[in-house]
């Protein structure tokens, strides 16, 4: 692991500043840069390096819909051995590098933990990595300065909205186990604490993800009281250096506990090859074109009803919905919140898609749902992806 402290001397004007060097990872190894072409599976990413397209392995499981879009610039390190060319160390934004190595995640957290950084852990000390207890394995088992000792696991987050940070950005059971699990040890007598490294210092608060992983954020509110949860804001400079001192910002508990509800809405994804020609149940007939469409629909009701007929096994004698799951996959991505927010969704993907048409209801008592047609994959679309942000993170926020 290289040193995990020095000291940097930066030239300003005539002024000499010395800064402190949290985390510098890289010293002495080349960093490139390669454009990001396509993303295969979750470990690997094809990317043009110069004029050639080598292949990346991608340590991180996350979507990251909204950091890998078509063109990202992705900063890489060569590999030596291995089956993959680089390896994926970050993502370029505008606002500066997001680390998506989660590897790195653990050791930046080990260097802090070292120069005392982490206020919440001030006076730990660390005792070893990978802590098997129980029925899982921890990240540190540290001590605090009566010598107790304190199990805590570590999670990296990616996702951003203005002013607010969520985990996860695809439904994690092994994080649902290791918070129900320090529940369990804490109550034993022993403490535990669950920290998000949060990469990025544009967000204000942070709160668990409760649109795509409900499960975690039910089990993290639940063992709340019990857990030590820190949220820390850690700013990367463009040579992956972590120079500017952490910030732990608040958890948003309030945005959770008033939105984690059985309501909201939904778009559904699908590619259609050819065209398809439906009869409704209310004896409509619509013509769908090949190409990418989405079906947005709200939930007034029940939203886990509605996800679950868009994402149920066809019928026998399929029409409508079911007819379309015949023909294509679909991706779903849920929207919870404690109204309807069908209008909210429509309005802002009308703005986005090249055709629209009424559906059906997806579920007696739901209103009517709209499919819309893009000329090309939404996700790929920035507009898109920035309107999934805003409604799953910066609105709710904004709700009193």
């Amino acid at each position: 692991m290289p040193p995990l402290s020095i000291d940097k001397t930066k030239r300003k004007s005539r002024d000499i500043v010395v800064a402190m060097t949290y985390y510098s990872p890289f010293d002495g190894i080349t960093l490139h840069t390669g454009k990001l072409i396509e993303r295969p599976n979750r470990f690997v990413a094809i990317c043009e390096v110069g004029r050639s397209l080598v292949s990346c392995h991608l340590p991180n499981p996350g979507r990251l819909w909204e950091l890998l879009t078509p063109s990202s610039d992705l900063i890489l390190t060569e590999n030596k051995k291995g089956k993959t060319d680089f390896t994926v160390v970050a993502v370029r934004t505008p606002r500066g590098p997001i680390l998506l190595h989660t590897h790195r995640t653990n050791d930046l957290v080990q260097a802090l933990l070292e120069q005392e950084a982490i206020p919440s852990l001030e006076g730990y000390s660390l005792v070893r990595r990978e802590v098997q207890q129980g029925d899982s394995r921890f990240d540190f088992l540290l001590r605090d300065r009566h010598g107790a000792p304190f199990f805590l696991e570590v999670k990296s987050c990616t996702l951003f909205g203005e002013e607010g940070a969520m985990f996860p950005d695809a439904p994690s059971s092994r994080a649902t186990k290791h918070v129900s699990e320090l529940g369990r040890i804490s109550q034993g007598g022993i403490s535990c604490g669950v920290l998000f490294v949060v990469h990025s210092s544009r967000p204000k608060w942070f709160c668990p993800e409760y649109h795509t992983d409900p499960d975690f954020a039910r089990t993290i509110a639940a063992e709340r009281d019990r857990l030590r949860i820190i949220s820390l804001a850690v700013s990367w400079e463009d040579d992956m250096t972590v120079i500017k001192k952490p910030e732990e910002i608040p958890l948003n508990w309030g945005l959770l506990d008033r939105e984690l509800k059985d309501r909201g809405g939904c778009i559904a994804l699908f590619t259609l090859k050819n065209r398809l020609d439906l009869t409704l149940p209310n004896g409509n007939h619509i013509s769908l074109r090949d190409g990418h469409w989405a079906l947005v629909s709200g939930a007034s009701i029940s939203l886990e009803k509605v996800l679950s007929r868009i994402n149920g096994k066809a019928r026998k004698d399929p029409w409508g919905w079911d007819r379309i799951r015949i023909d294509t996959s679909v991706k779903s991505i849920p929207f919870r919140s404690s109204t309807d927010i069908g209008e909210k969704l429509r309005t802002a993907i009308s703005a986005i898609a090249s055709e629209e048409i009424r559906f059906e209801e997806l579920k007696p008592g739901e209103n009517v749902a709209t499919l819309f047609r893009f000329d090309r994959n939404p996700m790929g679309i920035t507009q898109f992806i920035d309107t999934i942000i805003r409604m799953r993170i910066d609105e709710p926020s904004l709700t009193k």
